[in-house]
């Protein structure tokens, strides 16, 4: 399996503008997040736990504080 090529296969969120940039409609945290490389990264593996390895949409969290 090559990780790289499954999750560029992987559509991403909707996107829109606010205030003049680019942001993804994360559909996980339901609000509008800038996109960067990393929110991009993030949006596509959430996307594959969810669609390939069958983990429960309500059961993957972003970006959770530890304490």
């Amino acid at each position: 399996m090559i990780v790289e090529k499954e999750l560029k296969a992987i559509p991403l969120p909707a996107i829109y503008k606010r205030e003049g940039k680019e942001c993804y409609y994360a559909t996980y945290r339901k609000k509008l997040i800038e996109i960067t490389p990393e929110e991009t990264v993030r949006q596509r593996v959430a996307a594959y736990f969810e669609n390939e390895c069958g983990v429960p949409k309500e059961m993957i969290s972003l970006e959770v504080p530890i304490f």
